[in-house]
């Protein structure tokens, strides 16, 4: 084998296992990094995810009112817990105390994935849809059955 192709192999086999998971996910992982932004009538949601490794993601959100003041925070995390199986984490600061709200994953492709906990009020569902590599929708569901509407958000990248 000629050094050149050596050298190629070798390459191609750091990339692999540098990036080959990575690359491997559905494309709503795959672009999920970075500080994204949704402008509503309420203020500015903003959520910042960075990507621990091949299967952790974590960020926070918070909400600025429209006089810029934060009105709400909260501390996220999405983790690979199997094959296409996915669990989201918000951390709510209340009062003196955190609670923490898990959701499980109940639908999931290429540009799109479905998080829910039935047993929540609002949201009882969260859905994350990549649009494209800068863009993404995510809409609030609320539980089966209780009086409300959903509420989407359309978020753009402003830093990666």
């Amino acid at each position: 084998m000629s050094r050149i192709s050596s050298l190629l192999l070798f390459s191609s086999t750091i990339l692999v296992g540098c990036f080959g998971s990575r690359l491997s996910h559905p494309f709503w992982v795959q672009h999920l990094e970075g500080i994204w932004k949704a402008n509503t009538k309420e203020g500015t949601f903003i959520e910042q995810w960075k990507a621990e490794n091949d299967s952790t993601f974590s960020g926070k959100g918070m909400v600025l009112s429209l006089s810029n003041d934060t009105s709400f925070t909260e501390e996220l995390s999405i983790n690979a817990s199997g094959k296409n199986v996915w669990e989201y984490r918000i951390i709510l600061p209340k009062a003196r105390e955190f609670r923490t709200v898990v959701f499980s994953s109940s639908g999931v492709s290429n540009r799109k994935v479905t998080f829910s906990h039935p047993e929540n009020d609002f949201p009882a569902s969260i859905r994350y849809c990549s649009l494209s590599k800068n863009r993404m929708t995510v809409t609030l569901y609320p539980k089966n059955g209780n009086q409300g509407t959903k509420e989407r958000l359309r978020f753009k990248r402003t830093a990666q």
